[in-house]
């Protein structure tokens, strides 16, 4: 196992490999003109879709009663999970409740915790009744996170809630730590500091990209410039451009960031004869950056976080369910002497060969236009049938779509597909992002449950 590799995350990122290429590109991002993409909100809108998980002994949750199958067995919902389950006390419809698993079976078996009907259930009360429950001493930051937890539909154990503050100290932020525990006690990731500094990444602010630029301006003043700092420097400008008319720049983009990387590493040490060189990406060349003592000191830490935000976002790539496919990637596209950001979200099925289904998915796509201003397209894609729907105000794209469907129809039945609607629905001011988190959330268009 490659030294370079923090133990705890080879396992989960040798074997990763993003989809690949569905035949969908976006193409011509011409800044010249006026015209890129990028998509500002996905992330938050892809937090709030509250994945599976598992039930375990010790669980305390907060669920609602949707139905009563008899006076010891209930069905409720956490979050968008719905389970059976038997309890210890009748329950009463249409209430919230506090439960604690005492057997993880089938059906598993609940103790109720509090009474759904008292007026005292607020959310500091029931915080209270947790921290008594888990027997935890007075502590505000334990507080914090039980309210937020909860307000997550997260179960909570006294184990969580200790491993959580643990790696909470080391945050750049309160705030900012709780929402890296939530996303990765979605995801299945054991607490632990590696993938903690990892993930955190992914919710701040500063991109892959301004990260690229922190480096690139760092490093080109300097007089001695060692062959790792150049080496990077080149591999930066050799980057896809904002205008790069090529057909599959994305798939040319995702390679050259290293979102392979481990994977490639480890077929090529399972493959190679000795004759053959495995392929510099940026990963590659930052995490060599890193380690080269005759790198300067003040290098580094711009380095570290760039190798933190491509890590992040394989993490993120990393999902517990087979099925299904969400990729959320954060890239750094050239623009002359700098780097803009490009956020594209895509969701698709694989096939039970595990291979990825292009005929089932959905791409989001913001485009900020000279003329037409901020516009937002959902492409949905279900058994090649696609439908498209374009949010924006301009009172003239309606004649324009309806100028170029046909066109659009034809291309798109020689590539195997067919084109149900094309429609224009007004963008309201401020819903932008409420918008794309029901795109999201909305999964009628996979035969996948989250």
């Amino acid at each position: 196992m490659p030294a370079m590799v923090p133990n705890s995350i080879w396992p989960l990122l040798k074997h990763w490999d993003p989809a690949p290429s569905t035949g969908y590109h976006l193409r011509h991002f011409n800044r010249n003109d006026g015209v890129y993409m990028h998509i500002d909100g996905i992330d938050k809108a892809v937090q709030k879709i509250n994945l599976d998980f598992a039930v375990g002994n010790g669980q305390i949750l907060k669920g609602k009663v949707v139905n009563i199958i008899s006076d010891d067995k209930v069905e409720i919902i956490v979050g968008q999970r719905q389970l059976t389950a038997t309890v210890n006390t009748r329950l009463e419809w249409g209430r919230d409740y506090l439960f604690q698993v005492k057997q993880h079976k089938e059906p598993p078996v609940l103790q109720v915790l509090n009474n759904g009907a008292d007026q005292d259930n607020s959310t500091q009360f029931e915080v209270r009744q947790m921290m008594n429950i888990l027997k935890l001493k007075d502590d505000p930051v334990i507080e914090m996170l039980i309210k937020s937890l909860i307000k997550a539909d997260i179960p909570i154990t006294r184990d969580l809630l200790l491993s959580a503050k643990h790696l909470l100290a080391q945050s750049h932020s309160l705030e900012s730590g709780i929402k890296t525990v939530e996303w990765m006690v979605r995801h299945r990731l054991p607490l632990e500091k590696d993938f903690f500094q990892s993930v955190e990444s992914l919710f701040q602010e500063e991109h892959l990209s301004t990260h690229a630029n922190r480096l690139l301006h760092q490093m080109m003043p300097m007089p001695n410039r060692t062959n790792a700092m150049m080496a990077l420097a080149r591999f930066l400008h050799s980057l896809p451009a904002a205008n790069h008319e090529s057909s599959n720049w994305l798939d040319m983009l995702v390679n050259k960031i290293g979102f392979q990387h481990e994977n490639l590493l480890s077929s090529f040490a399972s493959n190679n004869k000795g004759n053959n060189q495995l392929n510099e990406t940026l990963k590659s060349l930052v995490l060599k950056l890193i380690q080269d003592t005759e790198t300067p000191s003040q290098l580094k830490p711009a380095a570290e976080m760039m190798l933190k935000s491509i890590t992040g976002q394989q993490l993120q790539m990393v999902s517990n369910d087979e099925t299904l496919v969400q990729l959320l990637m954060q890239l750094p596209i050239r623009s002359k002497d700098k780097f803009d950001n490009v956020s594209i979200y895509w969701e698709g099925k694989r096939s039970r060969s595990g291979q990825i289904d292009s005929g089932n998915c959905q791409i989001f796509c913001r485009l900020d236009l000279n003329q037409l201003n901020e516009m937002l397209v959902h492409i949905r894609i279900q058994k090649k049938n696609m439908t498209i729907k374009i949010h924006n105000n301009y009172t003239g794209l309606g004649t324009a779509l309806r100028k170029w469907e046909d066109l659009l129809r034809m291309r798109l039945e020689e590539a195997g597909f067919r084109l149900v609607s094309l429609s224009q629905v007004q963008l309201e001011e401020g819903k932008r992002d409420d918008i794309l988190t029901d795109m999201i959330i909305d999964k009628s268009h996979l035969d996948v449950k989250i």
